[in-house]
């Protein structure tokens, strides 16, 4: 018994051929192997391990002289009850790679030495598309992307084919994106996208819009590019594209939008207006940095390990000053919706302003990691009086509203179980017919109370 995933001898058995089984050296013996399932008796065990029976069937050859043999010939069924693991687990792995290893054959193949290391196979399509834009950038001495973009969007082109325009049409209805080659998405981006601090002899080439189709149809992850992908557009100062990677790619590091996020904030200190007017201002309109506020909303909703998170700010945002203007933003943020009893409230909060329980998820690592720094500023002890007077308010409330949980469940769901059979009837209610339907409800209604028969009613027949 193999496990496939992880390559290696799970159990063995070895059982002598029975001796009533007629071999003949020329024709040999048929051997067929099966698995048959048969029901288990412990419910509780169906989900770590399933039962199964190993069905092995010897028979004599079909083409054999049964006048020349003397003993009549007579099939074999040896059966084996098996319990195997419902999934393949490390732990049922581990140790078991020398039970194996003389089943395994260590010999390279033919001509293997010659061939070097092969990577995952690619479409025709695909390899055809870039080559074209590898021979297009190459050709380029300033560094134009115009022939690779046009290389690369023909490998996207639309098929007009009925069965290809029938998936797409499915697709579209389910709301999935139609999936692109992993090889094909690493290769394009070695193309357009320069790892960041990449010593290059010519031009730097550089094409937003493929890494933003290729973001768009969330095909690109973070260990696509060299140094990270946050990285490389920074060093491009692509912030659109990075805002699309941020709504897009789930595998960035926290180091990488951490860093992001102190140069946001060192820009915005040295953009902020002083008390000295001699001084000389930089105009904001022509930083090509984001505002501080927009991208502390994408961090805060972009998801985040919490011991990680310490780690990137220690690392990246030493220095307190950069830090309280971020600081300055969420707790913005915490009034506005702790504010006139905004915790009662039933409205939607906009999309501008992030959820309270991501903002103060994404405020407590920042905390955690930089308040002895915070409290050797002098200029940050006022924001942490005003963050402590908005919060503990706040977390008083949240634990007198918890009482009331247990209570109110029931008429919670029955509120979301009305709400989502209002929604169905919406949807299930023919268009343009709206008006009709409630003269055509009234008018049964009447007739129903007409014909109806009261509690102390009494009727007369005569004949």
């Amino acid at each position: 018994m193999w496990d496939l995933r992880y390559g290696v001898l799970v159990a063995q058995q070895a059982i002598p051929a029975p001796s009533t089984l007629p071999r003949p050296k020329k024709t040999g013996a048929i051997i067929r192997l099966s698995a048959s399932s048969v029901p288990s008796a412990d419910a509780s065990n169906k989900k770590s391990a399933v039962q199964l029976n190993g069905l092995l069937v010897l028979a004599p050859a079909p083409d054999r002289d049964p006048q020349a043999e003397s003993t009549p010939a007579r099939s074999t069924i040896l059966v084996v009850p098996l319990t195997v693991p419902a999934t393949s687990t490390i732990a049922a792995a581990m140790g078991r790679a020398s039970a194996g290893a003389r089943w395994i054959s260590t010999k390279p193949a033919p001509n293997a030495a010659n061939q070097g290391p092969r990577g995952p196979e690619m479409s025709a399509a695909a390899r055809k598309a870039l080559k074209e834009m590898r021979a297009s950038i190459n050709a380029s001495a300033a560094g134009n992307v115009a022939g690779a973009e046009a290389a690369f969007f023909e490998y996207f082109k639309p098929d007009n084919s009925r069965k290809a325009v029938l998936a797409a049409k499915a697709d579209a209805a389910e709301g999935r994106v139609a999936p692109v080659e992993y090889v094909f998405t690493e290769g394009a981006l070695g193309l357009v996208l320069p790892a960041a601090g990449a010593q290059a002899s010519g031009p730097v080439t550089y094409s937003a819009k493929i890494v933003r189709h290729l973001l768009e149809r969330r095909a690109v992850n973070s260990s696509m590019v060299e140094g990270g992908l946050l990285p490389a557009l920074a060093a491009r100062e692509d912030w659109e594209t990075i805002a699309l990677a941020m709504r897009t790619v789930s595998d960035l590091p926290e180091t990488d939008t951490i860093a992001l996020l102190s140069k946001v904030a060192a820009a915005h200190r040295r953009n902020a207006p002083t008390d000295d007017d001699s001084a000389m201002h930089i105009d904001a309109a022509s930083s090509p940095t984001p505002a501080l506020v927009t991208f502390v909303a994408q961090c805060v909703v972009y998801p985040f390990t919490p011991a990680l998170q310490r780690v990137a700010v220690r690392k990246n945002i030493p220095d307190a000053a950069n830090l309280l203007p971020v600081l300055q933003v969420l707790d913005g943020w915490i009034v506005q919706h702790t504010d006139d009893g905004a915790l009662l409230a039933a409205a939607v909060p906009t999309s501008e302003l992030p959820p309270l329980d991501m903002i103060l998820a994404f405020l407590q690592p920042l905390l955690d990691a930089s308040f002895l720094a915070l409290l050797a500023h002098a200029p940050a002890h006022r924001l942490l009086r005003a963050l402590a007077a908005h919060l503990e308010p706040t977390l008083a409330l949240t634990s007198a509203l918890e009482h009331l949980a247990g209570p109110l469940e029931p008429f919670a769901r029955a509120a979301a179980k009305a709400q989502a059979r209002a929604a169905e009837n919406k949807d299930a209610a023919p268009k343009g017919d709206s008006g009709r339907d409630w003269r055509r409800k009234r008018k049964a209604a009447h007739e129903q109370a007409a014909v109806a028969v009261g509690l102390y009613q009494v009727e007369e027949l005569v004949l």
